[in-house]
């Protein structure tokens, strides 16, 4: 019995983008990947959200991108399995205060625990 190794794509940050590359090679491929991030570094509120539970809910739960990827796999039939293929807390070289601090840690410990 031959193992069939898994093909992987696309890695998109965008819906549009998305959308498009899975119109082409959502038949094709067994998993495809998205980039996750909780918000952007250049945010100056987002020491303070980032200390409150509700910011890190489950992305998929979050709604926003990941609920937008999930919704149009269902309804287009997509076979691929949805995996994260980067993700961070923040995009935009992250914030000083929170991507270099403990706290920077927690949104992938969150993740992780809601597996």
């Amino acid at each position: 019995n031959p193992i069939k190794p898994l093909v992987m794509g696309p890695a998109c940050t965008g819906t549009s983008e998305f959308k498009q590359l899975l119109e082409t090679l959502g038949p094709f491929i067994d998993i495809a990947t998205y980039h996750k991030y909780h918000g952007s570094g250049k945010d100056s509120s987002i020491v303070k959200r980032a200390r409150k539970p509700e910011f890190y809910t489950h992305p998929i739960s979050n709604g926003g991108q990941s609920k937008w990827v999930e919704n149009y796999m269902s309804n287009n039939l997509v076979r691929a399995q949805l995996w994260i293929g980067e993700g961070a807390m923040l995009y935009n070289s992250g914030r000083h205060g929170v991507t270099n601090a403990f706290i920077g840690s927690l949104w992938f410990d969150n993740l992780l625990g809601s597996l």
